[in-house]
């Protein structure tokens, strides 16, 4: 009897671009930041997808910047359409390319949620007024991107700012240590805290204008900062931990260039 062939290892290549390696993470992280949305209030949050320039592979496409692509608006209190909403970006590979048609990479792809609300409202009356002073010879403006207009003005509609946050740049030990103890005074506002492929997105909650000042002080001090380099070569000076008044840390549950992304608890207890 002859002998059997021994199995081929056979590669399999993914086909679409995979954003969730954890739907419960993302529905959990959905219901909580999507709480309190409705249809009648005009107040919406959405997603983003960003391909980052950082993440590229040595020997793969070469990427100029970092590149948006389909904003996805948010306006209903549910985990589980939050999920839907996330997974629609897990499209075929070939739909997303940068702007000489090179395909994305799989590996640059980040999907980032807007955690302050935007007004609607606000970005349906700016847009209004842009059109209406091109009508009367005021101003001109392309009326065949109209949508893309309006994506823009909404993204300058806040509706209110309950959050800001720390944006961690860094993973080195005695840093974290040395920032674990520079957040105590403000831990009583952490909302929660995400860790990312090269840091930490650290969110506060509700913090009162005397502490956001606080926060702005401390960490602007020049031991958190180092010298570097931009994209270019040229020397800058770089800050190893930012505070933004917007948040927009990737999402607990997917994907950001093959890593992991989770929520954290209690990382930052000293106990």
């Amino acid at each position: 009897m002859a002998a059997m062939a021994e199995p081929r290892s056979i590669e399999v290549k993914n086909t679409h671009h995979i954003m969730v390696y954890d739907e419960e993470q993302v529905k959990a992280y959905g219901a909580k930041y999507c709480a309190g949305l409705n249809d009648t209030d005009g107040f919406v949050k959405y997603l983003y997808l960003a391909s980052r320039n950082k993440y590229a592979k040595k020997d793969g496409p070469g990427y100029k910047d970092t590149q948006a692509f389909n904003r996805i608006t948010i306006y209903k209190d549910s985990g589980a359409a939050f999920l839907r909403y996330v997974k629609a970006y897990e499209v075929p590979i070939g739909v997303y390319v940068q702007h000489d048609e090179t395909p994305v990479e799989d590996a640059t792809l980040v999907l980032y949620f807007i955690l302050n609300p935007r007004s609607t409202v606000n970005a349906f009356t700016a847009l209004s007024n842009k059109v209406l002073k091109h009508l009367t010879g005021v101003a001109s403006m392309k009326l065949s991107r109209m949508e893309s207009s309006y994506k823009s003005l909404l993204h300058a509609s806040n509706a209110s700012k309950p959050y800001i946050e720390l944006d961690i740049d860094v993973k080195d030990p005695d840093i974290i240590m040395l920032a674990r103890v520079a957040i105590q005074p403000f831990l009583q506002y952490e909302d929660c805290t995400v860790e990312t492929h090269g840091g930490y997105h650290v969110v506060f909650k509700n913090m009162p204008k005397p502490a956001k000042s606080e926060l702005w002080k401390e960490f602007n001090k020049m031991h958190w900062k180092y010298d570097g380099a931009d994209r270019h070569g040229k020397s800058i000076v770089k800050s190893m931990i930012d505070v933004r008044s917007d948040p927009s840390p990737p999402i607990p549950g997917t994907l950001q260039a093959g890593f992991k992304v989770r929520e954290l608890v209690a990382f930052w207890s000293l106990d």
